[in-house]
């Protein structure tokens, strides 16, 4: 288990997901970063990249969120 993966459990933070003028609750949230480490050194040789972001929510969401979900060019205004 590495340093930052263990779980992150606050009741005192409430999350809205919001996209298209729709919120929806969040339920879980994760979002991993990714940077190369020398082996040998064990030391940082390169800059950090984005990852993955996991957003879990509590209901179900439009269809159009589907389709913005497989198409990773499109963006979307969440304010």
């Amino acid at each position: 288990m590495g340093l930052f993966n263990f779980p992150q459990v606050d009741s005192n933070v409430n999350v809205i997901f919001s996209v298209d003028g729709d919120e929806y609750a969040v339920e879980q949230f994760k979002i991993g970063f990714h940077q190369p480490v020398d082996n040998l050194k064990n030391q940082p040789e390169g800059e950090v990249r984005g990852g993955r972001i996991m957003i879990t929510l509590s209901q179900t969401v439009k269809s159009n969120i589907y389709g913005w979900a497989v198409k990773p060019w499109v963006k979307k205004n969440g304010a």
